[in-house]
């Protein structure tokens, strides 16, 4: 749920509405009042007075620059739509479809008349300690096209990005509306950045879903993979908002923003990172080049094309030219049953750990982080598939804490049927890698959670567990 921040000294939240500004008329020379007020405010950050005008004045100047776009503005864009929010007023229909649904520390909608000021704020990370410019504001400027009492509907004018004070993001946001950090509807890492009309025509021709494939003796097969590390792709789209995002692995995996997208010949530019080369009429599977990957990249089919090639995995003799070398077992790993160390054989590091009576968990080294755990039970005769780095076991439960590709979210999945248990997404820090950064610990029907914030700080909860699998 969303909770709107308020209170004369910025702490603190309550209530579920922003509340709306104190009305007065525009100064004269706003952008002289503005700077005037701003000073004042770096003088005394914590006056609630210094606050309030700052915020009027900075209003007052950003509606008066609207003014002046909408004067000029000759055009028929397709609107955003914001749908119909009952019982509430066009200011919080904005801002909590905005602030409840996309990235952000705070959000906030002022209207007057039909101009509309959408403010998205994004505080900055503890290792960014500029503390006069270290944030980022965003901030749309829009025209009401819709009728009172109708579906909300948005023409966007403009988007502007200010680098601002934590004085000025703290007198701003006093009556706006934040997230909850344990909200699952929350797309966290995806900012609300509406692609433009032809932008999201390109993109929303493409296929949703995408499944790597992998060469063998008898052709291209489908790459299956295993929770939080399958070789899939998809992009997730909300044409009401003109919004689209990559995500990773799973459909609700690892997320990434999707801020342009271009097109030339049979090349398609997702975002600044990404390139699919697809010929659909002439050929079934694309190619995409991940990052700096040079080449056409690598090959994957539409989701709905699966049910005409093959799957599996590749075995090892697949991947890696050659026979596994002998190993020469140290005393303790000869104890291991057969088919433990018929797991580890591939290894180029390995250990292995009795988790209960018959069974094993054999972990496999690559790296720094790169690492695989196999789980096997040697009385039931069941071996798992090879778990990419888990964050936390459960051997009583058979259940297996994930991350998707090294982030967030965290999946709880089951050791042997891969069935899905949850799904966790929390605001981590951007660039932690969970296997070294949270710790999973499963206490019967609950785990307990540690990971850090995008503050650097270490944030615990404890999260129950649903029944049964999704």
């Amino acid at each position: 749920m969303i909770a709107a921040c308020s209170g004369n000294d910025g702490q603190g939240c309550g209530g579920a509405q922003q509340t709306s500004a104190v009305s007065r008329p525009a100064p004269e020379d706003p952008t002289g009042r503005l700077e005037a007020t701003r000073q004042e405010l770096a003088k005394r950050p914590y006056s609630s007075a210094a606050q309030d005008d700052l915020e009027r004045a900075w209003l007052d100047a950003e509606f008066r620059a609207l003014d002046e776009e909408l004067k000029d503005l000759d055009r028929e864009a397709a609107p955003l739509d914001f749908g119909g929010c009952p019982d509430l007023s066009v200011e919080d229909c904005i801002a909590r479809r905005i602030g409840g649904r996309y990235d952000s520390t705070w959000t906030r909608a002022e209207v007057r008349d039909t101009a509309v000021l959408l403010l998205v704020f994004h505080a900055r990370s503890d290792h960014e300690e500029d503390t006069e410019s270290g944030n980022e504001l965003v901030v749309f400027h829009g025209r009401l096209v819709s009728e009172p009492g109708a579906p909300v509907k948005l023409d966007l004018v403009s988007r502007k990005l200010f680098k601002v004070s934590d004085a000025v993001g703290t007198a701003l946001g006093r009556r706006a509306v934040a997230p909850d950090l344990k909200d699952g509807d929350v797309v966290w890492g995806i900012r609300f950045e509406p692609l433009d009309p032809e932008a999201f025509a390109l993109v929303d021709a493409l296929p949703d879903a995408w499944v790597g494939l992998y060469s063998s003796d008898n052709g291209d097969r489908v790459h299956k993979g295993v929770p939080g590390n399958r070789d899939h792709w998809y992009i997730l789209k909300e044409p009401e908002l003109r919004m689209a995002w990559l995500s990773w692995s799973e459909q609700d995996g690892r997320f990434e923003p999707l801020p342009q997208v271009t097109k030339r010949w049979n090349t398609y530019h997702l975002g600044p990172h990404h390139r699919l080369y697809w010929k659909p009429k002439s050929e079934p599977k694309g190619y995409l080049a991940r990052g700096d990957q040079e080449g056409k990249g690598n090959p994957y089919i539409p989701a709905k094309n699966v049910r005409d090639s093959p799957s599996g995995d590749p075995s090892p003799s697949q991947e890696e030219e050659g026979e596994v070398p002998e190993q020469e077992w140290s005393e303790a790993e000869r104890a291991l049953p057969a088919e433990v160390r018929g797991t580890l054989a591939a290894c180029t590091w390995h250990k292995a750990e009795e988790l209960k009576p018959g069974l094993y968990v054999a972990q496999c080294g690559c790296g720094n982080p790169c690492g695989y755990s196999t789980f096997v039970d040697v009385k039931g005769g069941r071996v798992s598939p090879a778990f990419w780095l888990p964050l936390g076991v459960d051997a009583r439960g058979e259940r297996v804490a994930l991350s998707t590709e090294g982030k967030m979210p965290i999946r709880i999945v089951g050791m042997f049927d891969e069935q899905e248990w949850m799904v966790i997404r929390r605001p981590a820090g951007d660039a932690t890698e969970l296997s070294q950064g949270a710790e999973v610990t499963f206490q019967g029907n609950r785990v307990r959670l540690k990971y850090p914030d995008r503050r650097w700080d270490d944030v615990e909860e404890v999260v129950k567990l649903p029944r049964k699998p999704r």
